[in-house]
């Protein structure tokens, strides 16, 4: 189990974001420590019917694939670990975004697997949020060259050209992972959607003073912050 909370922290740190230790009341958790297999995974619940839906049906998907890959390998030194954790911030008492992290370590891979998918959700209308739903598509248009020369600075060295002139386009269905807060747009990306299997989580900042928002959406008033930078 030490080497499970060492895991976790180790994830924090390769997103590359700090968060503060806040315990949630409504945090579910899955917990195995078998002879093949140790799970640790905690996820939320909001008590939003739709939200709580999409975060529920990604962690057990997460969960079942893990098993069926890993569990049974009948060997001590074939271990293999799953954490899944997450962390929300609430904005104008109205915006909840979440951001699931998932890490898989065991003997055989050549480098561990960190994936994160984010969810955001408008409690006032009670649905989630796409990108398309925050920014327009003239909006997109103008955003594409900020977010590629974004990437080119920040992941030279990661970054794999024909990955980066396929995704980073106009088209919102390139951009599934993403927050807001009061200061920023965030896209993340996970390995192999823009960079080679060795990379980690590719996360980029905009910010809000260089993006037209669609949404309602008063800065400064944030309820829940719980991200520091």
């Amino acid at each position: 189990m030490k080497k499970i909370i060492a895991l976790i922290i180790f994830l924090f740190l390769l997103t590359g974001c700090s968060w503060q230790a806040k315990p949630e009341k409504n945090a579910k958790t899955i917990i195995e420590d078998r002879s093949d297999i140790k799970v640790a995974i905690n996820y939320p619940e909001f008590h939003y019917s739709i939200l709580d839906n999409a975060i529920d049906k990604e962690v057990q998907n997460i969960y079942k694939t893990f098993k069926n890959e890993y569990q049974n390998m009948n060997s001590y030194n074939n271990i293999a670990e799953l954490n899944v954790d997450y962390h929300h911030e609430v904005l104008n008492d109205r915006y909840i975004n979440v951001i699931l992290t998932s890490f898989i370590n065991q003997s055989n891979l050549a480098h561990p697997s960190n994936t994160i998918k984010t969810f955001s959700y408008d409690k006032k209308a009670n649905r989630m949020l796409r990108l398309s739903d925050v920014i327009s598509q003239p909006e997109l248009d103008k955003l594409v060259p900020l977010f590629q020369k974004k990437l080119l600075t920040k992941y030279k060295d990661c970054i794999l050209m024909d990955k980066l002139k396929q995704t980073i386009t106009n088209h919102f269905e390139n951009y599934q992972n993403f927050t807001f807060n009061d200061d920023d747009l965030i896209l993340y990306f996970n390995p192999y959607d823009i960079t080679a299997g060795y990379c980690n989580i590719i996360k980029i900042n905009i910010s809000l003073d260089q993006i037209n928002l669609k949404l309602p959406f008063e800065r400064g008033t944030n309820s829940d912050h719980q991200v520091t930078k």
